[in-house]
Formats: C-alpha cells, structure tokens, sequence
C-alpha cells in the first residue's frame, strides 16, 4: 500500500489519515495507530518455522522473545523455543465500517455479514465479484445462506430440493427475486458490496480472510470461521482437519484458531494432478 503514503522531507513516508487504510494493526500493547511508514534497503532475511507450522520472516535484526530473553532472528537456532502470542482481538464496542456499501446493503461488518463471507470464501467461486457461485449438497447451508440474502440483501429466495441431494443454484433476476436451481450470484450491486466488504474474485489458491475481518472483535471472527469450517471442514480420526490450495487462507485461519486458544498443526501435502495443498489438523 505504499502507494497510499505521503513524502515528506525527512525521506519517510508519513500516514496519509484521508486514505483511510492502516488505521490500526496489532501490536505488543494491543491495537495501536498507525502514524508513519518507513522504507528500509536490505540485502537478506531470515525465515524460522514452528513445529506447529507457524512461520515468521524478517530483518535479521530483528528480536524475538525465547525462552532465554529477546533474541535476534538471525540468531534462532534449531530446537529453541520461541513465545507465541495470539491476536488481539477489538473491542465489541468497535464496529467497523464497510466502506462504499451501496445505500441498500449492510455498512457494518457484522456477524451475519461474517458468515456469508465464511460461505464464499468456502466454497464460493467468483469469476468476478458480479458473478459468483457457491457449490455445496448441504441442505441447511443452502438454507442459512437464502436466508442471510434475504436479511442482509432484501431479495426473496425460493429454493427447492432435487431429488436426494439439495441443488441450490441461486440466481438473481431483474425483479430481485432468486429462484433456484444451482447456488449463483449474479448481480452488479451485491458485487459492489462484496468487494467493499473485502472479497476479491480470486481462484482457489489466490483465496484469504478479508481485511476487515481480522480487525473485527471476536464474536465477528467466530461467525466467520463457524461457516467456513461448516463447508471445509472434516472429522478424522480423533481431530478435525482443513485442506486448502491457498497457502495465505490457511496461514491466517491458523493463526485465528490459536487467537481462540486452539492450537492446531499446519502442514502441505501433495495432491496428485493438483500440487501443493495446505492442511490444518
């Protein structure tokens, strides 16, 4: 986002507050503002990685809090231990604005507005943010989801079953209703709002948790991860497991589910004929 930062004559770049990006971000005290942002030439990093699969790249100076005290990155050693430490959560009293919704659509984020995005970043497929579809045979969620659209969006859903298997193809027409047949958006508003909501039409492995909702309080966050583990998550033997092919997607649900005090494994796996996947065990 450097292109959102100011000159100035003392050689940094200092917050443009207009922009409205970089608000706040997570610190050591808690969520604190951002005032000023600094670019900085260096020849190497330094990456380390948990046994739990967390991961943390950056200058070789810079410190890390071990067992022994702060320590520089470029001196972490195999077998060391390092401090983890969760994600602050904001305050319940901070809800955060969907910038540029349309007069129509939800300008808060919200729990509801949480779970639809839990939903699409799910199973959701946008070829662009006008039209998107989502794939899954589970009747109560091609339910939750008809009637989160018709709460939050105001457009009547009829939806039916197809046999055994629930079929929920659902298409915007030009009078607002939906009626069904497959589960698809198509519709040049609701993409206006997804995309203020943060969502991009990115493909499997280009997928992640938006912005916005990782600076939101943790009931907000729970609704996310509540629906998108409805539609990616499985039960093994004794655990629950998640595979994604996006490396960002699977990092940040990681790290979320430890911010709730679940500490969980992160691995790759390979996926004959697909690559590379990530999995959350």
């Amino acid at each position: 986002e450097i292109g959102r930062f100011n000159s100035n004559k003392n050689g940094f770049q200092a917050f443009n507050r207009r922009a409205g990006y970089g608000r706040k971000i997570a610190s050591r005290r808690g969520w604190a503002n951002v005032t000023h942002l600094f670019q900085q030439k260096t020849e190497r990093t330094v990456k380390i990685q948990t046994k739990k699969g967390f991961s943390l790249e950056g200058t070789p100076e810079h410190p890390i809090l071990t067992e022994t005290g702060w320590t520089k990155l470029a001196e972490i050693r195999t077998g060391m231990r390092v401090l983890l430490s969760p994600l602050p959560f904001r305050a319940k009293r901070e809800m955060l604005e969907i910038p540029g919704a349309s007069p129509k659509a939800p300008k808060e984020m919200s729990q509801d507005v949480a779970r639809v995005l839990g939903y699409l970043v799910a199973d959701g497929w946008c070829g662009d943010l006008a039209k998107c579809s989502i794939t899954n045979s589970n009747p109560d969620v091609i339910k939750d989801i008809s009637r989160l659209v018709e709460k939050l969006l105001h457009k009547k859903v009829i939806t039916k079953a197809d046999g055994k298997r629930f079929r929920g193809r659902i298409t915007w027409t030009a009078g607002g209703r939906l009626r069904t047949s497959a589960l698809k958006f198509s519709d040049q508003e609701i993409g206006v709002w997804l995309k203020s909501c943060g969502l991009a039409a990115k493909l499997a492995a280009g997928k992640y948790v938006p912005p916005l909702l990782l600076q939101s309080p943790k009931p907000i966050i729970r609704e996310f991860l509540r629906s998108y583990f409805e539609c990616e998550a499985h039960h093994g033997e004794g655990s629950i497991e998640i595979t994604s092919a996006s490396e960002k997607l699977a990092r940040q649900v990681h790290l979320l589910l430890f911010s709730f005090g679940i500490l969980s494994d992160l691995g790759q796996k390979e996926v004959e004929g697909y690559g590379t996947y990530y999995r959350i065990n």
